[in-house]
């Protein structure tokens, strides 16, 4: 039988790694989150495709609640996760919103794309110039 001191020692021990490792995961959940509010990018409005099925073609948002869209494709609504949908880049000079970055959820329009180098040229509306990295644009239907 184990005595009172050698039972206290290891439940000391126990509770610091606890704590530890509850600290360790709060740390990686804040982080987790801050990451995941940074990719959120649906918005109402944005020109989206379904990865799943290409044949529906391209619908626009129109909806958008806890991270379910509900997307109108010619009157037929379907609703999706962000992971189940591609951004429509649109052709040059249409309005897109940017959807991720330092300008992240400023309507523009596209000028320029360098698939080189996978980034956009943007005016926003108030006369600004911007490059941006491709995945962070979408195509808007207001």
């Amino acid at each position: 039988m184990k005595s009172t001191t050698e039972r206290k020692v290891r439940k000391c021990a126990f509770s610091r790694i606890y704590f530890a490792l509850m600290l360790q995961t709060q740390a990686i959940d804040s982080h987790t989150k801050e990451k995941l509010e940074d990719e959120q990018w649906l918005s109402t409005g944005l020109v989206v495709r379904l990865k799943q099925d290409r044949k529906m073609g391209k619908g626009t948002i129109v909806t958008v609640n806890a991270g379910l869209a509900r997307i109108n494709f010619s009157g037929c609504l379907v609703e999706a996760h962000q992971a189940d949908l591609d951004k429509v880049i649109p052709r040059l000079n249409s309005t897109v919103v940017v959807t991720g970055g330092k300008m992240k959820g400023k309507c523009a329009k596209l000028l320029h794309v360098d698939l080189h180098h996978k980034t956009a040229e943007v005016v926003t509306l108030d006369d600004m110039k911007e490059n941006v990295e491709l995945q962070h644009i979408c195509k808007y239907d207001p």
